[in-house]
């Protein structure tokens, strides 16, 4: 079973922006959260976008097509002019058992305003993918007090985890995994004096950065007859 993950906006496009944070980050952040939590659970991922780059609507869509996933899931923040609005919504092309699995549990577990599941067919990644899409808003960025829920790496594995258990339940599939799983954000290692940014893993209360995240930043090289790692600037 191979699910799409996309995480909102990205790179150029910082997606709706709040007092002190933009979607297209804490999208991505929940989005490697999900991705982790669905690959323990046995299902295949792949995913739009693993790092802050931007990646065409269309070509969301195409790659979920030619991957033939069996289902796409985007992550975004919802905003509004008006910063007293609030809640949960879950948008697809139309309703399905999937959009109102996920809107279901997500509000259920967060206590949040239950917006309702919205029939959007004029957007790309709904409308270009020929498998089942969905879209879930998590909350408002737009709100103080929903900005600082979105930016809270528990709040958002609790909703993350509210999605797995959303899509076990539509495959029909037990949810046998701990109720936890590590929060993905980023830390800046400094090189030669320049400030590079890398994934950070926070598991067990300890930070971990994986070597192919440090290869974006460095190079690595291993000489296998005196066992020596190598790294130098990229």
């Amino acid at each position: 079973m191979l699910i799409c993950l996309d995480a909102g906006h990205g790179g150029k496009d910082p997606g709706a922006c709040g007092a002190y944070s933009k979607e297209k980050d804490i999208a991505l952040t929940a989005v490697l959260m999900l991705g982790s939590l669905l690959d323990e659970l046995g299902f295949d991922i792949m995913y739009t976008r693993t790092t802050d780059t931007y990646v065409n609507l269309i070509e969301r869509a195409k790659l979920a097509n030619n991957a033939k996933a069996n289902l796409f899931i985007s992550i975004h923040c919802n905003s509004a002019a008006d910063k007293t609005a609030c809640g949960t919504e879950v948008l697809c092309y139309d309703v399905c058992d999937e959009a109102n699995s996920i809107q279901t549990f997500l509000t259920s577990e967060t206590g949040l305003k239950n917006r309702g599941i919205k029939i959007r067919k004029d957007l790309a990644v709904l409308n270009c993918t020929s498998m089942t899409a969905v879209l879930a808003e998590l909350a408002f960025i737009s709100n103080p007090a929903e900005e600082a829920l979105l930016n809270n790496a528990a709040w958002l594995e609790r909703n993350m985890t509210a999605i797995a258990k959303a899509v076990c339940k539509c495959f029909g599939i037990p949810y046998l995994i701990k109720d936890t799983v590590p929060a993905v954000t980023e830390t800046v290692i400094s090189i030669n004096g320049e400030d590079k940014k890398v994934r950070r893993i926070l598991k067990d209360g300890e930070n971990y950065i994986r070597l192919r995240d440090l290869e974006s930043i460095i190079n690595i090289s291993y000489n296998a007859a005196d066992k020596k790692v190598s790294v130098s600037p990229k």
